[in-house]
């Protein structure tokens, strides 16, 4: 009898406070475990044989909610770290196309603009290259004029004897050498306004190496 008054023992709710669960779960596992000591009205004791049962019990069921909470936890998370990828995977593809396409807007405005330039200033350049080709370029009728032959009947003369020939075009009409002449001419093009319209002539003049051509094959001729 003292054996037994002596052995020590605790109550449910000490069971529950000393594992740190809620009184509910102790009792259930108490219940589970050793049913017949269970009695309505009566506080439950259990000894320590009892007490090591339910406390592995107890240790072992939360050992395995840690492990699903933390597979369903994982999952939760993966779920979540796929789907916020997939949403800024759209959102950064969407950003790309918006860019591309703001940015091909931009290119088509410039090149509209340079080709406005290009079309406004081309009868600018044009004149301007036309003064910068002909610094070391002879006019035809100075050459004729030094031969003794005069401008008119030297453009004739060239054109008779196949070195030279008009060109028409539209309301323009100019000289062109053969394409065996080229390196004694240069076309120079002048442009000028008719009637408020904007064309451009080319005036024919030789070159350096060309002039002296004419020098020596025209030399004679009076």
């Amino acid at each position: 009898m003292n054996e037994i008054a002596s052995e020590r023992t605790m109550t449910v709710r000490e069971i529950a406070a000393a594992l740190g669960v809620s009184y509910d779960t102790a009792n259930n596992s108490v219940k589970r475990l050793f049913p017949e000591i269970v009695r309505n009205g009566v506080a439950t004791r259990l000894n320590e044989a009892q007490v090591a049962a339910v406390s592995k019990e107890l240790k072992s069921n939360n050992a395995v909610t840690d492990r699903l909470t933390f597979e369903v936890s994982s999952k939760v998370k993966n779920s979540t770290t796929r789907l916020e990828v997939l949403a800024n995977y759209k959102a950064a593809a969407e950003a790309v196309i918006a860019l591309l396409e703001s940015e091909k807007e931009e290119l088509r405005a410039r090149n509209e603009e340079q080709a406005a330039k290009i079309a406004s200033d081309a009868p600018k350049v044009e004149w301007y290259d036309g003064v910068a080709d002909s610094t070391n370029l002879v006019e035809i009728g100075t050459v004729g004029k030094t031969l003794g032959i005069g401008a008119n009947r030297f453009f004739a003369l060239l054109a008779s004897d196949g070195i030279i020939y008009r060109k028409e075009d539209g309301r323009v009409s100019y000289y062109l050498p053969y394409s065996e002449h080229d390196a004694h001419f240069r076309s120079v093009p002048v442009p000028f306004v008719v009637k408020g319209e904007r064309l451009t002539r080319h005036k024919l003049m030789f070159t350096q190496r060309g002039a002296m051509w004419a020098e020596k094959r025209y030399g004679g001729r009076r």
